[in-house]
Parts: C-alpha cells; sequence; structure tokens
C-alpha cells in the first residue's frame, strides 16, 4: 500500500471492527501500525483479506489482529 490508501484502509478497518468488536475500535496509533504491518500488500490484496476474513465463520467472528 501507498501512503495515500491509509484513508481507504483506515476505513476498511472500522468497518471490520463496526461488525465484529464495535466497543474495541483501534486507536488512531494502532490503525498505522496495522498499516505499516500491511503495507508490503496492496490495498486490493489487503481489502480481499478483510472480506474473506469477514466471511470466514470460524475466525471471521472476531476481529482482525
Amino acid at each position: 500500500m501507498r501512503k495515500e490508501d491509509f484513508a481507504e484502509f483506515s476505513q476498511m478497518l472500522d468497518d471490520c471492527y463496526a461488525l465484529l468488536a464495535p466497543n474495541n475500535m483501534p486507536s488512531s496509533t494502532a490503525k498505522a501500525m496495522f498499516f505499516r504491518s500491511l503495507a508490503q500488500h496492496s490495498i486490493e490484496a489487503v481489502r480481499a483479506g478483510f472480506d474473506a476474513h469477514v466471511k470466514d465463520p470460524a475466525r471471521g467472528r472476531f476481529a482482525p489482529k
């Protein structure tokens, strides 16, 4: 991902947490750390990963980590 993708990434992460852990939303610092840990991947790959996570019947019950 590129710096320009942070807003989209942040919104996707917020959306995942809103579905799976609404009382435990990540801080802006946590979002930045998460972004940096996935920066080697394209925004499309990260989006596909979030989609797959939410759809997974076992792991999708929990917020992404």
